[in-house]
């Protein structure tokens, strides 16, 4: 792939020049190196789900699925901190167990471990991380082959990052992720997916951060194959933009990130554009109204590769409106509003029958917390979730009831 090319120059370029050396990025894990930490949790989560088959009455029947159910699930946490010497290893895991009460054909894992080493390099920070995760398919995003399916995704990474609280600094990381689906009939959407990240920034505690970064993805469906192609089909995206970070004061926290994004299929018939261009961009504004009330405005969109069948890529665009209060040292409340629009290609290497090409989901959501002492609380969530789909059969109104008690040591 073209990644390995572009990797190897970045990272001789880091060698050479450390003037090339690229901004900070999320892909660089946040940890606090040179500090101790040990935490176990456990939770119990029960919820009422009216529509877990996210689809309409006719769709559920058709795969088999109850329209509405109850799901339990018990978890486990684990968060471990460790210097040594020069070097501070960290792991996070967290591991449950969905089971549903009517559709039990869905039970199934969820699973997510993080961790890695991070060390000092003068005043940089070097970094080795490894990922995988697993858990059943969300079904709102199936819309063909199996409802049963367990996906997994393992990543490794590494990065480079040397940044001070004044001045110029940068960082690089590059990864790779392998996402496999364990249902024969979904295995043409497994993915190799391969990235670089890297900019620069300066920053002022005066003025803020400003960043030029550059991003990178080569996307493979090695299991997709395309008449003609040894290999199998994929695309790429390369992303130029600037980003700006600031606290002004205590009260206000603003981040935002602007990118021109170029995208370009390896393969499509005659006629079929192969490449387009499409702003991507994310930002975060948070405001405080005293220590007890936040409000947080958020924005995104990317694009970035599709796990089902028929679909190549989701151009993904997101709103929400999160508060907070705090009401006292036992008792805290949060709502939201989200509105996410994800439109797809269709992909012309196979021919599967109608797919869902443009959805919009419109949701609504709130929590209540009560924490009586410092190692466990319990939650009662509530949210409200409403699509509209170019194929109305997939049209669908969720209402979700849980109660989650937890404990942490």
């Amino acid at each position: 792939m073209r990644f390995r090319g572009l990797a190897l120059g970045a990272l001789v370029g880091v060698g050479i020049c450390m003037a090339d050396v690229a901004a900070a990025q999320t892909a660089m894990p946040a940890v606090a190196m040179g500090k101790r930490d040990l935490k176990i949790g456990i939770r119990a989560a029960g919820a009422y789900d009216s529509n877990v088959s996210r689809s309409s009455k006719t769709v559920a029947a058709i795969r088999g699925l109850q329209l509405s159910d109850y799901t339990f699930t018990p978890a486990a946490s684990l968060s471990v901190l460790q210097p040594i010497g020069p070097e501070t290893i960290y792991l996070n895991a967290d591991a449950g167990y969905v089971f549903y009460k009517e559709n039990t054909q869905l039970n199934s894992v969820r699973a997510a471990v993080n961790g890695g080493v991070l060390s000092r390099l003068g005043f940089c920070q070097h970094a080795f991380t490894a990922n995988y995760r697993a858990s059943q398919n969300e079904l709102q995003n199936v819309d063909l082959g199996n409802v049963k399916n367990v996906q997994e995704a393992t990543s490794v990474g590494t990065g480079l990052q040397c940044v001070t609280t004044t001045g110029l600094g940068g960082s690089i990381f590059v990864s790779r992720t392998d996402t496999t689906n364990q249902a024969r009939v979904r295995r043409e959407s497994d993915t190799t997916v391969e990235t670089l990240a890297t900019g620069i920034q300066y920053g002022r505690p005066s003025l803020g951060t400003f960043s030029l970064n550059f991003n990178f993805a080569g996307t493979q469906f090695p299991n997709r194959i395309t008449f003609g192609r040894p290999v199998g089909d994929g695309f790429f995206t390369q992303s130029y933009g600037i980003g700006y970070q600031r606290n002004f004061g205590t009260r206000l926290q603003v981040g935002a990130q602007a990118a021109t994004t170029h995208v370009k299929r390896e393969f499509a018939p005659p006629g079929v554009d192969t490449s387009f261009n499409t702003p991507t961009y994310s930002a975060d504004v948070t405001y405080g109204f005293g220590p007890r009330i936040t409000l947080q405005a958020t924005a995104s969109r990317s694009v970035v590769p599709s796990q089902q069948l028929g679909k190549t890529l989701d151009k993904t665009t997101g709103y929400g409106l999160i508060g907070n209060y705090k009401a006292g040292p036992r008792l805290s409340f949060r709502g939201g509003l989200q509105r996410q629009q994800v439109d797809s290609n269709v992909d012309t290497s196979i021919a599967l029958g109608p797919v869902v090409t443009s959805q919009r989901i419109n949701s609504i959501y709130g929590s209540v917390t009560y924490s009586p002492g410092k190692l466990w609380s319990v939650s009662l969530d509530v949210r409200h979730d409403e699509r509209k789909a170019n194929l109305p059969d997939f049209n669908y109104t969720s209402n979700r009831v849980g109660v989650t008690t937890q404990a942490s040591f």
